[in-house]
């Protein structure tokens, strides 16, 4: 086999079939539309992403707002940190239209009881859904869900921003898309 022959042959082996899973990682860009999410809070209401943020013309029993999504644990030291900060933006921005979802996903050990025992504590203002299972997480933060992370969604239900660490605050991160994602729904 020449030298060109074996080259192609190794790069061709080494990347894998065609129909390999695609890379692990963070996978939405702004631009996109967001991943549907079906997700029940503690007290069993169902929160549909179709509900808050959506394409089309208003529905009559479910007004569009911008979203603020944040994916959660209660033992993601950089979550529990961001909290506070998470409260602040909700206060600043929540009668204007924004609307805040926490996405608790649940430690191995004891998930549900820890993450109810943390709400008891913080007393928390907007929306809280379980995802059980990482399923919807998987969707927006990849197969390798790593915390935290942050997503703003506008009231068409298309990702402005997101935002996968724990550098900066989320304020200085989203605060222009979500003044211009307010400006848009007036």
């Amino acid at each position: 086999m020449s030298r060109f022959g074996l080259v192609f042959a190794l790069i061709f082996a080494l990347s894998g079939p065609a129909w390999a899973a695609p890379p692990k990682g963070p996978l939405l860009k702004p631009g996109q539309p967001a991943p549907a999410f079906r997700l029940r809070a503690l007290d069993g209401a169902m929160v549909k992403l179709e509900d808050l943020a959506y394409p089309g013309p208003e529905k009559s029993y479910a007004k569009k707002h911008p979203l603020l999504v944040d994916f959660f644990r209660t033992d993601c030291e950089p979550c529990i940190k961001a909290m506070p900060e998470l409260v602040t933006v909700h206060q600043k921005f929540n009668a204007f239209g924004l609307e805040v979802v926490l996405v608790a996903l649940l430690e191995d050990q004891n998930g549900r009881e820890k993450l109810e025992a943390y709400l008891a504590q913080q007393k928390l203002p907007f929306k809280v859904v379980i995802d059980q299972s990482n399923h919807f997480a998987k969707k927006y933060i990849g197969e390798t869900v790593s915390l935290p992370a942050t997503f703003m969604i506008d009231r068409n239900g298309v990702l402005q921003q997101a935002k996968y660490d724990a550098k900066g605050s989320l304020g200085d991160h989203f605060a222009k898309t979500i003044e211009a994602a307010l400006a848009e729904q007036k």
